[in-house]
């Protein structure tokens, strides 16, 4: 038998919201299934979908790129990087330029930013608030609500729901009470993908061979 020592230890919830923050920003590459339920009042049944997430940061952290594959009910894909958001379908490739509006950017990369820990951007348009389940020795809650306008006209809150050390369900309420509900199974938070899968992926252009001069 092993000895009490040598038993592997289960994984620990964040005690804070600063050993969160800690967690996500060590994470470099991750990959994760997901299906999705979006409910519309206007509609008597959910919208639903279902595919894979990847999220890739450079070496230092500070670069994200994050990826929503979409494979059921029809194939697509989401990119999105600091700069641009990019939307590619069998209709073709639509690049929007997020640099345009400081609104749009903060809302389209707020799951970005989760996921590089940077909590610094998040509290500049987000009131933080992290919290543990009482019914779950293990769970965790993220909650990220808009301080002021405009951001508060395109969403009214994002959650993410936790287990331990893994992500397991992103809700995202509108403001006109909609809520997208996301739930992830399959994830790796220590993916490592290589250079073909990069460009093919993430868009990543490999880098130029450095010339020497003559």
């Amino acid at each position: 038998m092993l000895a009490a020592q040598d038993a592997p230890q289960k994984p620990q919830r964040p005690k804070d919201a600063a050993a969160l923050f800690r967690q996500f920003a060590a994470v470099r590459g991750m990959s994760a299934s997901y299906s999705e339920e979006k409910h519309l009042s206007l509609l008597a049944a959910p919208l639903t979908s279902s595919g894979k997430l990847y999220y890739m940061t450079d070496a230092d952290g500070k670069h994200g790129r994050l990826v929503r594959a979409v494979e059921k009910p029809e194939p697509s894909k989401l990119l999105v990087t600091e700069r641009e958001l990019r939307i590619a379908d069998r209709r073709g490739t639509e690049v929007i330029d997020l640099r345009q509006s400081d609104r749009v950017r903060m809302f389209v990369t707020s799951l970005m930013r989760v996921f590089q820990g940077d909590r610094a951007a998040l509290t500049r348009s987000y009131h933080v608030r992290y919290a543990h389940h009482d019914q779950n020795k293990t769970g965790w809650r993220l909650d990220l609500t808009p301080k002021q306008a405009p951001l508060d006209k395109l969403l009214k809150q994002l959650s993410l729901h936790g287990d331990a050390d893994a992500v397991t369900q992103i809700v995202l309420t509108e403001p006109s009470g909609d809520r997208t509900v996301t739930k992830i199974t399959k994830l790796n938070p220590r993916r490592r993908f290589s250079q073909k899968f990069q460009q093919g992926v993430f868009g990543v252009q490999p880098a130029k061979p450095k010339t020497t001069a003559k």
